[in-house]
C-alpha cells in the first residue's frame, strides 16, 4: 500500500507516518478499511482509505470513518475509479460501522464524492494577517495594494488588538505537552447542538505531537491558573498556520486568547504572514477582521456521508452544527 501511495502523490511518506495514521490513532481498537481498483488482470490502479475516528455529535460519541489516500494510478485518472471506490464501499458492510463518513477533500475528489451521494455540510475559509512588525520593510510588487492593508492592520493593532480588556489573573503559557487540564478544559466546553471532533488529551496528543512531518507547538491561556482556551500552531516558510483551537465555553475568551497570541507572534521578527483557517461557526467569537484578518477567496470544503443513520441526517447536513478547524484535516 505504502508504495502505491507514494507513486502516486507528490509527498513521499514512509512507513512510520503509515503507522502513525492508521494504527496509533485513539480509535478503541477499531480497524481501518482499505479499497483497492484492480484491473481484471490484478493490477491495482486506485485505493481509498476509511480511516476509523471519534466525532461528538449532540454530546453522543460517534464513530466516523474519515476518508483519505486517494489515489488513482496516473493512466487511469479521469475514468472514474475514484468514484467506483467510493460506491462500492457504501455497499459493503464495513459501511455500516461507521455512523457517518467524513471528509475534506482536495478539488479531484469533490466531484466523484458528490456524485456518490456526499454532501456538502460547511466549508473552512483561509483568513491571513500581515505581520506588520516586517512587512513594511519589504518591496513587494503590488505597492499600493499592500499599502494599505499595511495601514488596515496597523489601525486595527493601535485599537483593537492592544485594547482588549484583560484581567490581571490572565496568563500565558508555551506548552510542550497537552497536560490533564485539556481533559478538564474539553469536558467543560458545551457540546451539546454542536458537531466536532474529539479534543481529549489523548487525541491532541496523538494528533499533533506525534505527527511525523511538522513541528506543532501549543499556546496556552489561563485565567486564575485554570486552562481556558488553547492555539495549536505550526510554522513554515516566514507564515505561521493557526491549526487547532479550543475555547472555554460562555465567556470572551476567544479575543482575548488570540489578542495575546498576536502580540507574541509579532515578537518573531521571521513572521511575516498569520493563516486562520475554519468555518464560521467555530470562528463566531474571534471577530477577525477587528484584529486585521482578511478572508480569502479560497476555501477547503467539508462533506460527509450519512450513512445508516437516516434520523440523524437532517442534523448531519445543518452546517450551523458543525465546529471545524484546519487541524480537522486529515493529513
Amino acid at each position: 500500500m505504502i508504495n502505491f501511495k507514494n507513486a502516486n502523490r507528490s509527498v513521499k511518506q514512509d512507513a512510520l507516518y503509515f503507522d502513525w495514521r492508521y494504527k496509533e490513532r485513539p480509535n478503541n481498537g477499531h480497524k481501518p478499511v482499505i479499497i483497492w481498483a484492480e484491473t481484471a488482470q490484478g493490477e491495482k490502479i486506485g485505493s481509498c482509505s476509511f480511516i476509523p475516528h471519534h466525532f461528538m455529535v449532540d454530546d453522543t460519541v460517534n464513530a466516523v470513518g474519515v476518508l483519505g489516500d486517494i489515489s488513482v494510478a496516473k493512466e487511469w485518472r479521469g475514468k472514474g475509479i475514484a468514484q467506483q471506490m467510493f460506491t462500492y464501499f457504501s455497499k459493503t458492510e464495513s459501511a455500516r460501522k461507521f455512523n457517518f463518513c467524513f471528509v475534506l477533500p482536495n478539488e479531484g475528489a469533490f466531484r466523484p464524492l458528490k456524485k456518490t451521494g456526499w454532501h456538502t455540510i460547511s466549508k473552512l475559509d483561509r483568513y491571513v494577517k500581515i505581520n506588520n512588525t516586517i512587512y513594511f520593510r519589504r518591496i513587494v510588487p503590488d505597492r499600493l495594494k499592500n499599502i494599505c492593508m499595511y495601514a488596515f492592520n496597523l489601525l486595527n493593532s493601535l485599537f483593537y488588538e492592544n485594547h482588549v480588556k484583560k484581567k490581571k489573573t490572565f496568563n500565558v503559557e508555551l506548552l510542550n505537552e497537552f497536560d490533564e487540564r485539556f481533559n478538564g478544559l474539553w469536558q467543560q466546553f458545551e457540546k451539546s447542538g454542536k458537531i466536532l471532533a474529539l479534543r481529549n488529551k489523548e487525541y491532541l496528543s496523538w494528533r499533533y505531537l506525534k505527527h511525523q512531518s511538522i513541528k506543532y507547538k501549543i499556546f496556552a491561556l489561563t485565567d486564575d491558573f485554570k486552562l481556558c482556551g488553547y492555539m495549536v500552531y505550526h510554522l513554515q516558510q516566514e507564515q505561521c498556520f493557526i491549526d487547532d483551537f479550543l475555547i472555554r465555553p460562555g465567556t470572551k475568551y476567544a479575543r482575548i486568547l488570540l489578542s495575546y497570541f498576536l502580540q507574541y507572534i509579532k515578537k518573531d521578527t521571521s513572521i511575516g504572514i498569520i493563516n486562520l483557517k475554519a468555518n464560521n461557526t467555530a470562528l463566531i467569537d474571534f471577530s477577525l477582521w477587528k484584529f486585521g484578518f482578511i478572508k480569502r477567496k479560497d476555501f477547503q470544503c467539508a462533506m460527509v456521508a450519512p450513512g445508516e443513520l437516516s434520523e440523524q441526517k437532517e442534523y448531519l447536513l445543518n452546517e450551523e452544527n458543525w465546529l471545524l478547524t484546519a487541524g480537522d484535516k486529515d493529513v
